[in-house]
């Protein structure tokens, strides 16, 4: 069965590593052979041989389909999605990586063939399991010194003009690592702060979702 092209942005799921100033995570995490060999087959295959090699891999349980169109092996996640609406997510992970962001994941690659768009991401924390809503596992399970973390987060952020109104708005896409730290996978409403907005307000909502 090939995988479910949706025709919108539906992301659940998504080793952390430190680089100097603002340059890239692209070129610091490595893939492994098993990994640089799907990315190859990825790049290198018409789009029906690349879905029925994932296909495989998914039946030999060497790579594990989070949802329809999410693949996960160890930390790296593949997503699957059409042109439109992964390029635009794709410059969105693009400038969040800018910011080495710990709460979000790494974004390392985007292969763009046949009208299909496969996003390659790490996510922190998550080679030995996937990430649980926050909802679920509670903020008061999180040590203080963790959401003190993602706070300094969200300050740098919107120190550099950005937010996102879903996220501000409540803990629906907030996630919690194995390691139980804090990650936000999905940034998909991330816009510009405008003069309209007020950044002290903006940054209040992460608090209270954090501290409240």
């Amino acid at each position: 069965m090939k995988p479910n092209y949706i025709n919108k942005l539906s992301i659940k799921h998504f080793n952390s590593m430190q680089r100097q100033g603002e340059q890239s995570m692209v070129s610091e995490i490595k893939y492994d052979d098993f990994m640089s060999d799907i990315v190859k087959i990825i790049k290198t295959n018409d789009i029906d041989t690349v879905t029925e090699y994932i296909m495989t891999l998914i039946k030999t349980g060497e790579l594990e389909q989070v949802s329809g169109n999410l693949y996960k092996y160890k930390d790296f996640h593949i997503l699957e999605l059409l042109e439109k609406n992964g390029m635009d997510y794709s410059n969105k992970l693009k400038v969040l990586d800018k910011l080495n962001l710990n709460i979000t994941q790494k974004y390392i690659d985007t292969i763009n063939k046949d009208g299909t768009v496969y996003i390659i991401t790490n996510i922190p924390g998550t080679e030995k399991g996937n990430l649980i809503p926050l909802w679920k596992f509670g903020i008061k399970n999180i040590s203080k010194e963790d959401r003190l973390a993602a706070f300094k987060d969200f300050q740098k952020l919107t120190k550099a003009g950005l937010t996102d109104d879903k996220i501000s708005r409540s803990n629906e896409m907030w996630y919690v690592n194995p390691e139980n730290k804090i990650i936000i996978p999905v940034f998909e409403h991330l816009r510009k702060i405008t003069p309209n907005d007020n950044q002290k307000e903006i940054l209040e909502k992460y608090y209270n979702i954090l501290f409240k």
